[in-house]
């Protein structure tokens, strides 16, 4: 057990510490490590573990952005694509009306200046819908299903696996977990610093499948506020565990490490309790996912030199 000085607790573990601390039903475990007496997890999967809690719209999508108010504008306008996008393809998305057209077109200008009102709740189903479609958002993906977590870094691992073994060992996933009654600690009477967006699930599908929430974490930038990209990031962009530590809370995140070469053994597990691309991505899209996933799974095993014994027949 490691402590870390960046506002979460790291484990570094082998695959049978992993699984047990990771099953459904062995949360009182996770107890000692990150202190959640009520065990109200969630579970985030990331295949390589030195990234960071950054949400995709923070990513590289805009880094040409120089000002917050740039960022904030471009948002707006392919928040609009998106909008045009299912238009086009003649699909509904969740409380469509006219106000909420509106209220993405005029991207209420109130949060030029003030960025800790943006977004507002009128567009959370919005922004959920279109990020499970690939578009970038300011949420961050998580599940109450910690296999879920398991098989989004186990997969990510293996759909990334290059024919290299001695890469593999060098590498590592890591599965993150939160507890939802820290939110109390971090957020003020006064002020919004963190929320836990669950979003009604008969309109996505894919939240539904995966057992999924979203966290949100305000950000206090002003109208002209220089942004910094490094690292493939806006560096000024607070997250879960730079508002953990600002609060020093010293448990509540947890990031759980293992090597990329157990990632076949993880994914395995998963398909074990049902959980892969095909139930997770409902409709032909899931079928594809799952079909290339055996693909990759296939050459990851032969790369390796590992075998799983699941008798997929991949190449037919």
């Amino acid at each position: 057990m490691s402590t870390s000085d960046d506002g979460f607790i790291e484990l570094t573990v082998n695959f049978d510490e992993f699984i047990d601390l990771l099953r459904p039903e062995n949360k009182d475990k996770l107890d000692p490590h990150i202190g959640a007496k009520n065990t109200r997890l969630i579970y985030r999967g990331q295949y390589d573990s030195e990234h960071l809690l950054v949400p995709s719209l923070f990513r590289d999508t805009f880094k040409y952005s120089k000002k917050y108010e740039d960022l904030y504008h471009t948002h707006s306008t392919y928040l609009q694509s998106f909008i045009q996008g299912c238009d086009l393809s003649a699909v509904l998305i969740p409380n469509d009306s006219y106000e909420l057209r509106e209220a993405v077109k005029v991207f209420d200008d109130r949060g030029v200046f003030d960025s800790s009102i943006w977004p507002s709740k009128s567009i959370y189903e919005l922004l959920a819908f279109s990020q499970h479609y690939g578009y970038r958002t300011e949420l961050l993906d998580w599940s109450y299903n910690p296999l879920v977590a398991l098989y989004f870094a186990a997969s990510g691992a293996i759909c990334s696996y290059k024919e290299n073994y001695e890469s593999v060992n060098e590498k590592s996933l890591s599965i993150w977990v939160f507890d939802t009654d820290i939110k109390y600690r971090l957020n003020q009477n006064s002020q919004t610093n963190l929320e836990i967006i669950d979003v009604p699930r008969a309109a996505n599908v894919n939240v539904s499948s995966q057992q999924g929430c979203f966290t949100l974490i305000r950000q206090q930038f002003h109208r002209n506020q220089e942004l910094e990209f490094k690292e493939n990031r806006f560096t000024n962009v607070k997250l879960l565990n730079d508002l953990m530590k600002e609060k020093k809370q010293e448990k509540g995140l947890l990031k759980i490490t293992i090597s990329h070469i157990e990632a076949l053994k993880i994914f395995n597990f998963c398909n074990d309790y049902s959980i892969n691309a095909a139930t997770l991505f409902r409709g032909a899209d899931g079928a594809a996912r799952y079909a290339n996933e055996c693909i990759a799974k296939r050459n990851f095993e032969r790369g390796t030199g590992q075998k799983s014994g699941d008798g997929i027949p991949v190449y037919l």
